[in-house]
């Protein structure tokens, strides 16, 4: 890894501070700017190229005189959508130091941010802020920003009973087991990532079993000091209780945490948990429409079948970008608007939030923050073209 200078502002008292890449020896003054916040363990960052979504240019560092003031992570990241895969950039541990904050080093850190998308075919930027928690929020908003889902999590206190199901934990050779589940649980939800294993240090993925089957597959880290089913995948025509008290028999737990959102099938079958709403919200920045629809076109394509529609032509119409999907001859690219197009204006955002199905295009329209325009398709037409998912949850993305 090499240091990448980038640039110089001019602050207070002609304060110089310069941007550049990560750089071996940063972490010993970076660490104690991450811990002070209690974001992520010491291990878990000192691995952080582990992560093979981190390329040498997704850490950017903000310093002058030598001093470190200021950092930004960002992380590629694989979405499933149905035949597709959405490439997004995850921003995390945006810090800068008390003293230096009101100098445009957070904006300075983010333009950075929408450099490193641009290099890296990235379509959408994905984070998660906290309301309240400093002006970070507010910013991301005032930038385009759209609030796509919460978070909840739920503390239980279980007797361990036995099931009939096999636990253990996974195994090198058994990923493809875990990607098979993932993409299972990601036929019906999105906001699912694609990779084999959570390569994050300290989770561990247990594999339940139905005899030789493999149903399902739990993530377990231990979170506030509490062993915490991070993510939990699998098919969701089924109840997921059952396997959930398999994982916490055979780990012997008496409490455990559990993570989800609002929108996640995990939630809604288990209404007898003390689900609470969390800190934090999943925020995406669409940074391409062209290249996101380009991203998107395999989804499309087979969607397009499923429904029976031979061919259309729809405008998606944004604040500042504009562009029609065409589907001639089975096949989905992008073109030029032309008159008669249907066209789906979202002026005031939501294209993220219809997309991943935590917002209904039938109630956007009639309440007029989003538009629909005269054409040959209808909006039933639209809304089951373009997103189908009966659940989101940000949670398998995240795994916090």
């Amino acid at each position: 890894m090499t240091p990448g200078r980038s640039g110089l502002l001019s602050g207070p008292d002609d304060t110089r501070i310069s941007y550049r890449h990560w750089q071996p020896g940063d972490d010993a003054q970076l660490w104690p700017m991450i811990n002070s916040v209690g974001w992520l363990s010491e291990d878990r960052y000192a691995t952080k190229f582990n992560d093979l979504g981190l390329m040498e240019d997704s850490i950017v560092v903000a310093e002058t005189d030598g001093e470190i003031i200021g950092h930004c992570l960002t992380a590629i990241r694989t979405l499933i959508h149905g035949e597709a895969r959405l490439r997004f950039g995850n921003v995390g541990q945006v810090l800068v130091r008390d003293q230096y904050r009101g100098q445009k080093i957070g904006a300075e850190l983010y333009a950075r941010t929408l450099k490193f998308a641009e290099d890296h075919d990235i379509s959408a930027i994905w984070l998660v802020a906290h309301p309240g928690r400093g002006p970070a929020y507010e910013m991301y908003l005032r930038r385009g920003f759209e609030v796509v889902q919460g978070r909840m999590a739920a503390i239980g206190r279980a007797e361990p009973s036995p099931t009939g199901l096999e636990v253990r934990r996974s195994r090198r050779s058994e990923t493809r087991i875990i990607a098979n589940l993932r993409e299972t649980f990601a036929a019906t939800t999105s906001g699912v990532e694609d990779r084999n294993t959570n390569v994050s240090s300290g989770t561990e993925w247990h594999i339940v079993r139905n005899g030789e089957t493999p149903v399902a597959a739990a993530a377990i880290r231990r979170v506030d000091d509490l062993q915490t089913v991070a993510s939990l995948l699998y098919a969701t025509q089924n109840d997921p209780t059952g396997y959930l008290e398999a994982v916490i028999t055979k780990l012997e737990l008496n409490s455990f945490q559990l993570h989800g959102s609002p929108r996640g099938h995990l939630v809604k079958t288990t209404p007898w948990l003390p689900w609470e709403k969390r800190s934090g919200e999943n925020l995406i920045y669409i940074v391409s429409l062209e290249r996101l629809f380009h991203q998107l076109a395999p989804f499309l394509q087979a969607r397009a079948s499923e429904i029976g529609l031979g061919s259309a032509r729809l405008t998606i119409s944004t604040g500042n970008e504009r562009l029609t999907i065409e589907l001639a001859d089975e096949q989905v690219g992008n073109t030029d608007p032309r008159p008669g197009d249907t066209e789906l204006r979202f002026d005031r955002g939501g294209l993220a939030s219809f997309l991943f199905g935590t917002r209904d295009l039938g109630e956007a329209v009639a309440e007029g923050t989003v538009m629909l325009g005269a054409g040959d398709l209808d909006l039933h037409t639209v809304s089951a073209w373009l997103s189908p998912f009966d659940h989101c949850d940000f949670t398998q993305l995240a795994g916090w």
